[in-house]
């Protein structure tokens, strides 16, 4: 008759041990190993933040930034100096304004 093998029962798993299951763990999840080395990691796991800002700010195209930024400008630099002006003029009344040209507190006269 044929060969009748002898039956073995199976090898038993072996214990899962803290190295295997870290090994276990990098092949489905893709776990990085553990090491004291920086790896940048943390960073590349962040949200990205180009979307965000992309919508954040309104669409330029064929704009020139500088000159929307002078057109914004024009005005509150009027204001701004007409108030500097108007405190100049209040300083000097009382005596408390700049020193002439050259008369400053370091000229000896």
């Amino acid at each position: 008759g044929p060969l009748r093998q002898r039956w073995t029962p199976r090898q038993p798993a072996p214990a899962p041990t803290s190295a295997r299951l870290d090994e276990l763990g990098r092949a489905i999840f893709g776990n990085l190993p553990i090491t004291n080395d920086r790896t940048g990691n943390k960073v590349l796991r962040k949200k990205l933040k180009g979307p965000l800002l992309a919508d954040y700010y309104f669409d330029q195209s064929g704009v020139d930034p500088d000159v929307v930024g002078r057109e914004i400008m024009k005005g509150w630099m009027n204001e701004r100096e007409k108030h500097r002006k108007n405190q100049l003029e209040v300083l000097r009344r009382r005596g408390k304004g700049p020193p002439k040209k050259g008369s400053g507190k370091r000229s000896n006269r």
